[in-house]
């Protein structure tokens, strides 16, 4: 093939399949592309790892059996997904039999690791990283198909665990409390407990547990009562939930314990007095006073907030936020990230950054002008509750009118906005994961108007077909006003380049940053501000074109029955939302939007 260069496009497959890192989307479509230019026959560049392209490996490893060692876990994955998990064996077995050659060893110890994985299940003391990724390569290993070793515990590892349960219930007695909720996280409750309660071990445990703490009412100790509430579910006793929290259920639990058993252990039965009712989230608590109990209104446990924010800030997780009660757990339901822009505090006396401010029109706040994070925030409560009805979790990187996290300055902001979106994706066991990052744009010609959406790319196109996707579906939704279009942009935004970046190889990932429309326009800001006092139709219409990219991608939602959600009927009534479908607008002549000093990543 004219202008190929063989060489440098082997170096290049051979230097993609052996790296021991998960790859990326762009490195997917680069593979595919080199494989293609050598008639390897892939199938289309599509950043999809799939049965094509797996084929398209294979036969390119026929030809160089000598690398066929050499592959990364996440090839072998792929490979292993795809039906090659015997002939990649086989290539490496006949090509590298050496006995100091690893890799080649690694293919034998794969599938002669049945002891080591029970080792690691039936452990009595949590798991970390590299532990979970032995647990993962095992299973695989052994046909339990579990995705990429990325020591991660998600639903799939949840999944090939309790199948491997299934097979040796005697793991389950000495498997540690923290596993089992783990494996409850990731909806594998009924699943477990059909294992775990039939276990005399099980029961011993419960009963030592509780000899050894009789004050249960008054005590404290919130890592030992969520333990002892996994162990009472994991008996068949129910406790209902676990929070670490000793109350009327967790008691009742331990009474049917002793009925069954016929144990007899002397409890102090008075429990503390009930504080003040907890506020949830949807209040908008100030980041120092925000709860870790109960969800924030829109389908996300608080305490799972919390450990996701101690993930991204490395710092300690709060005091009763480090477990999510059961019953507030929705693992493998679509996740939505909201990140209200700006609002960072960038070490200014803790001065609140509003973005732009437009001089056209005051805020209800700001005396100065509407500023961005007014009209931002008035968009995440409607945006949020019509997500929830149609059945996705919704969450913020920053409450409205609440500053950032993290102090710190811009740069470090945008890459912690993201990187918190993935770390409670993984902390819910979302799989499928929307960012989308909320702006008011300003420009130096005041003639520019309307809204705008970014995707991370260039010429039009994103490096990901999911935002490309998500991105042409809010700008057919949503529009400032019915004559105005939503035009789409491909830019180099670091929100958006850090959110694609940190992407797992696997599920549906998207992320796009919304321009609502323009301050600097005199008409734009006008029609912002009345959005700002109602903001309930333009949300429904950004939730909308979420929605029909998710109806679109083949996400499953769950969405909730209208005597399920506070925000259904009674909402639209209190809201006036009964607003009917957008009709199609003509498009406006170009726009030359300007982000310099926005603070959106340039």
């Amino acid at each position: 093939m004219a202008g190929v260069n063989k060489q440098q496009a082997e170096q290049a497959i051979t230097a993609t399949l052996s790296q021991k890192q998960p790859m990326t989307w762009q490195q997917v479509y680069d593979l595919q592309s080199n494989l293609r230019a050598l008639d390897y026959a892939p199938g289309r560049s599509d950043g999809d790892f799939g049965s094509l392209t797996s084929k398209a490996v294979m036969r390119f490893y026929n030809d160089h059996p000598d690398l066929a060692a050499d592959a990364g876990s996440q090839v072998r994955a792929y490979l292993s997904q795809n039906g090659h998990a015997s002939e990649l064996k086989a290539l490496a077995d006949k090509n590298r039999p050496q006995p100091q050659n690893n890799l080649s060893q690694t293919f034998e110890q794969s599938a002669q690791s049945t002891n080591k994985l029970d080792s690691l299940i039936s452990n009595a003391n949590p798991l970390n990283k590299a532990q979970i990724k032995s647990i993962q390569s095992d299973l695989n290993a052994q046909g339990i198909q579990v995705g990429i070793d990325d020591g991660i515990l998600g639903p799939k590892t949840a999944s090939g665990i309790v199948q491997h349960l299934t097979k040796n219930p005697a793991l389950i007695d000495t498997m540690s409390a923290d596993l089992m909720r783990d494996l409850m996280r990731n909806g594998q409750s009924d699943a477990l407990v059909a294992i775990t309660k039939n276990s005399p071990a099980i029961q011993a445990r419960i009963g030592d547990m509780i000899k050894a703490n009789p004050d249960l009412a008054t005590t404290t100790d919130h890592a030992m009562v969520s333990d002892l509430q996994t162990l009472l579910i994991a008996g068949g006793h129910g406790a209902g939930g676990i929070d670490g929290v000793v109350g009327s259920q967790t008691i009742g639990a331990v009474d049917r314990y002793m009925a069954a058993s016929g144990e007899k252990i002397d409890l102090v039965r008075s429990e503390p007095k009930a504080a003040g009712p907890i506020k949830g989230a949807a209040d908008w608590l100030a980041p120092a006073s925000r709860p870790v109990l109960g969800d924030n209104g829109f389908g996300v446990a608080n305490a799972t907030i919390e450990r996701a924010w101690a993930n991204v800030s490395r710092t300690q997780v709060p005091h009763g936020a480090e477990f999510t009660p059961v019953g507030l757990q929705n693992p493998g339901r679509p996740l939505v990230v909201i990140d209200l822009g700006h609002g960072e505090d960038v070490k200014r006396n803790n001065k609140l950054d509003d973005g732009a401010i437009s001089t056209h029109t005051h805020g209800p706040h700001m005396q100065s002008g509407l500023s961005e994070t007014e009209v931002v925030d008035s968009l995440a409560k409607p945006l949020a509750a019509r997500l929830q009805e149609q059945g996705y979790d919704v969450a913020f990187t920053r409450n409205p009118g609440e500053q950032f996290r993290l102090e710190g300055d811009k740069g470090q902001t945008l890459h912690k906005r993201p990187e918190f979106a993935h770390a409670l994706a993984r902390e819910m066991g979302a799989s499928d994961v929307m960012f989308v990052s909320l702006h008011a744009n300003s420009a130096s010609n005041p003639s520019a108007n309307g809204s705008d959406v970014y995707i991370n790319g260039g010429n039009r196109v994103a490096t990901s077909p999911d935002s490309q996707a998500l991105a042409g579906k809010i700008a057919g939704s949503y529009h400032l006003t019915p004559e105005q279009s939503t035009d789409i942009h491909a830019a180099d935004l670091g929100v958006l380049r850090h959110f694609e970046k940190g992407a797992p190889a696997t599920g549906h990932h998207a992320a796009v940053l919304l321009e609502v429309g323009f301050l600097s326009n005199p008409n734009d800001a006008k029609n912002l501000a009345a959005m700002t006092q109602n903001p309930d139709h333009h949300a429904r219409q950004i939730a909308d074109g979420i929605v029909a990219y998710g109806a679109e991608a083949g996400l499953k939602p769950q969405p909730l029955m209208a005597s399920q959600s506070a925000y259904s009927a009674a909402f639209n009534m209190a809201h006036n939302n009964t607003l009917g479908p957008d009709q199609a607008v003509p498009p406006t002549p170009e726009r030359a939007p300007q982000l310099a000093a926005q603070g959106i990543g340039l």
